[in-house]
Formats: structure tokens, C-alpha cells, sequence
């Protein structure tokens, strides 16, 4: 599961990457990493900017 949370980190999708590293933690539920960045995944997603090319 971890891996398949770090694949979608990198694509941005943090919505989907912390629903990753949840499903890690229900395997895991003392692992540290799991919980930090899932916690990250959460602040990112709700920060999230769309930024656009200004037009010439």
C-alpha cells in the first residue's frame, strides 16, 4: 500500500495518497512514517493551488 501512496504523492494526488497511506497504517498502525505522511497528504490537499500559464 505504501508504495502505491508514494506513487500518487508524486502525482500530486494527495486525496488519494493519504487513502493509501491510511489503508498502510491498517496494516501497520504503529508505523511513524505512515502517519506523518498521511497527515501531510491531508494539509496538502487542502492548500492546494491551481496555478495556470498567463497568456501572452
Amino acid at each position: 500500500m505504501s508504495e502505491l501512496a508514494t506513487c500518487y504523492f508524486k502525482l500530486q494526488d494527495y486525496g488519494k495518497s493519504g487513502l493509501y497511506f491510511e489503508q498502510a497504517l491498517q496494516i501497520d498502525p504503529s508505523n511513524l512514517e505512515y502517519r506523518v505522511k498521511r497527515a501531510l497528504c491531508s494539509k496538502l490537499e487542502n492548500s492546494v493551488e491551481i496555478w495556470h500559464e498567463p497568456e501572452p
